[in-house]
């Protein structure tokens, strides 16, 4: 609990993504920088996702499609998707996944062509279900407006 605290009073999730903005070539940078996102996401404690995630999930999806057939980038940018796609609350989350339509094919290429480890393999297949469950919610709500003649453009 005190190093979820320290990690949302002191901005390190912040940090970690400007440092990965900025050296986006860099592998180890990706990797450990998903791999801190990932721990940032939620409180063990409270099991509490972080509230802001925009930029977070921007900087793994970056560092995804950088590093897209590096397993070690893939295992722990998928587990940090995961847990910042852990959200109660489903319209946040179809704002934050709606910017980022590619990383369902990028996940699925990875996944098929076995890129990635089991934790990877399993972590993925969270991350497109709910990839997934927002896809339909998106169209469901075009929909709806449509029928109230209410234009999506």
């Amino acid at each position: 609990p005190e190093s979820y605290q320290f990690i949302q009073e002191h901005q390190v999730s912040k940090i970690v993504c400007q440092v990965m903005k900025k050296h986006q070539n860099h592998v180890d940078i990706q990797r450990d920088g998903c791999a801190i996102l990932s721990n940032a996401a939620i409180d063990q404690t409270s099991q509490l996702v972080s509230s802001s995630c925009d930029l977070e999930i921007e900087t793994i999806v970056a560092a995804l499609k950088a590093h897209s057939v590096d397993p070690a980038v893939l295992g722990t940018g998928c587990l940090a998707l995961k847990n910042y796609t852990s959200a109660s609350d489903e319209q946040d989350l179809c704002f934050s996944l709606a910017a980022f339509p590619e990383i369902s094919d990028l996940l699925r290429y990875a996944v098929d062509r076995r890129l990635g480890n089991a934790n990877f393999v399993s972590d993925a297949s969270v991350v497109l279900r709910r990839f997934a469950k927002v896809a339909a919610t998106q169209r469901e709500l075009i929909s709806r407006f449509s029928r109230l003649g209410v234009s999506d453009t």
